[in-house]
C-alpha cells in the first residue's frame, strides 16, 4: 500500500498508514467500509477512534481501552496485545503519537493537538503525551518506540492573538513590517517532551511532512473539509 508511512523495527510488528482527503467519519459501519476500500480486505478486529475537536467534546483528554467493531469518542486508544488488530482515527492538521512497548507490544495512540498538549488538571497527569506514557509504568524509556504522524508545521500554524499565557510552547516570531505573529510547533513540542523523559532520539521517528504544505494530505488551515485517515495495524 503506497500510504504506508511507518513500520516498527521491534519484535511486535506495527505499521502505520496515512491516507489524505478522506470523508470525516463518526460511525463504525462507514469507517469499516473505508478500511475495506483502503486495505483491500476485511479489517477483522478494528475500531474507529473519533478525537475531540474542542475541549468541550466528549472524549477530550481520554485514553480508552480498545473496543473493536465500534466507534469510540476519545483522544487516545490503549491496545494491549500483539495483534492482529487495526485502529483507525482521523486528523485535519494535528499530529498523533503512536507509542509501543518493545517487549510487550502494547500500544497507545494519542491525538496531540494544541489543546491536548496543554497541561490539564482534570486529567491528573499533565497533557496527552504524559497521559499516553502513563500506560507504560515501570517500562524503561529506552524500551519505548514512538512514531509521530504528519501534522501542521510551526510556520504554517500561526496566530495573531497572543496565546503565550495559555499555550506554553507558543512562540512570538518577527514577521517583518514591524509585526509579530505567534507560531505553534506541535511536533517539536512533542519531541521535546519525549526527550525530556529520556526516550532516546533514535527511538523517535517523525513524519516531517506539513499537512498544509503537502497537497496529498488534508488541512483545515488550507480550507479542506476532508480528513487524513490514520490506520495503525498491529500484528
Amino acid at each position: 500500500m503506497s500510504s504506508l508511512v511507518f513500520q516498527s523495527k521491534t519484535i511486535h510488528p506495527l505499521r502505520v498508514y496515512m491516507v489524505g482527503h478522506q470523508p470525516k467519519r463518526f460511525d463504525w459501519p462507514e469507517a469499516k467500509g473505508d478500511l475495506i476500500a483502503i486495505l483491500g480486505e476485511d479489517p477483522g478486529d478494528a475500531l474507529l477512534a473519533v478525537p475531540a475537536s474542542t475541549v468541550n467534546d466528549s472524549g477530550y483528554g481520554l485514553v480508552r481501552q480498545a473496543l473493536f467493531n465500534s466507534a469510540l469518542r476519545t483522544d487516545g486508544i490503549l491496545y494491549r496485545g500483539s495483534g492482529p488488530a487495526i485502529i483507525m482515527t482521523q486528523s485535519a492538521d494535528c499530529p498523533f503519537i503512536v507509542v509501543q512497548a518493545e517487549e510487550t507490544g502494547d500500544v497507545v495512540i494519542a491525538h496531540c493537538g494544541k489543546y491536548a498538549l496543554r497541561p490539564c488538571k482534570e486529567r491528573g497527569c499533565g497533557n496527552m503525551v504524559d497521559m499516553a506514557l502513563s500506560y507504560f509504568p515501570g517500562v524503561d524509556p529506552i524500551r519505548l518506540s514512538v512514531y509521530i504522524t504528519a501534522g501542521i508545521c510551526g510556520s504554517c500554524y500561526t496566530h495573531e492573538q497572543d496565546l503565550s499565557h495559555t499555550v506554553p510552547f507558543y512562540n512570538r516570531v518577527d514577521h517583518g513590517e514591524d509585526r509579530e505573529r505567534g507560531e505553534i510547533d506541535l511536533i517539536q513540542r512533542i519531541k521535546h517532551q519525549l526527550r525530556f523523559v529520556n526516550i532516546p532520539e533514535a527511538n523517535i521517528e517523525i513524519d516531517t511532512r506539513c499537512t498544509r504544505e503537502t497537497p496529498q494530505l488534508s488541512s483545515h488551515r488550507r480550507g479542506d473539509a476532508s480528513r487524513n485517515t490514520i490506520i495503525v495495524r498491529v500484528g
